[in-house]
């Protein structure tokens, strides 16, 4: 994708965030909200055309909001294919609300390794295991297997993905940065929460 001028990034927010107890787009990371940590993150290859798959924050006015129209109970399928339906671009950059490490560096290294024969690029953690809520998906080809999984009874992102032509970004392209053993660390509970902002404060972000 080198040169390519247009990407929609897209930040899932639609979660009910039963663990937390709250809604995490709202926590706050050194003084920031989350949802607006992740709308940075996508800055970097988005050009300022970003949007919540999920409800309106008001806390975040400057972003478009388009609900997930699947029923509760879809997961983070529901935001992708949200996603996929509202952009227009070829390719969709998405980020889950609740990764506040991620970096518009790792949204550049994926867009560097997309290829035409590629349906999604893909991160992938220390831990060997795929992120494919960080992660370009290209619209066309996607946006119907996300649908066909909808409507199926298996619809874990893993089932997505073994559906795509998907490009895995190793782990090795991301391990120099800074703190890159917490790059793709999520916020699931208080706990994650607090644990994320000590990792904030003693690494000086």
């Amino acid at each position: 994708m080198k040169g390519s001028s247009k990407i929609d990034g897209w930040i899932i927010a639609g979660g009910a965030s039963s663990r937390m107890g709250q809604d995490k787009a709202s926590l706050e990371i050194g003084g920031r909200k989350l949802i607006h940590i992740a709308a940075r993150a996508l800055s970097n290859i988005c050009d300022g055309r970003v949007s919540i798959a999920g409800s309106t924050r008001e806390f975040a006015p400057a972003l478009s909001a388009f609900p997930d129209a699947e029923v509760p109970g879809h997961g983070p399928l529901a935001g992708i294919s949200t996603s996929l339906s509202n952009g227009s671009s070829e390719w969709i950059a998405i980020i889950s609300c609740d990764m506040p490490f991620i970096t518009g560096e790792v949204f550049a290294i994926l867009a560097d390794h997309a290829g035409p024969e590629d349906d999604a690029v893909v991160p992938v953690q220390s831990d060997g295991r795929p992120q494919p809520l960080c992660a370009l998906y290209r619209r066309r080809t996607v946006l119907p297997i996300v649908k066909d999984l909808i409507q199926s009874t298996d619809r874990s992102i893993n089932n997505l993905l073994s559906r795509l032509s998907e490009r895995y970004v190793p782990f090795s392209r991301f391990s120099d940065f800074q703190n890159a053993e917490h790059l793709f660390l999520n916020i699931n509970s208080p706990a994650d929460h607090e644990r994320a902002k000590d990792i904030f404060v003693s690494s000086h972000y």
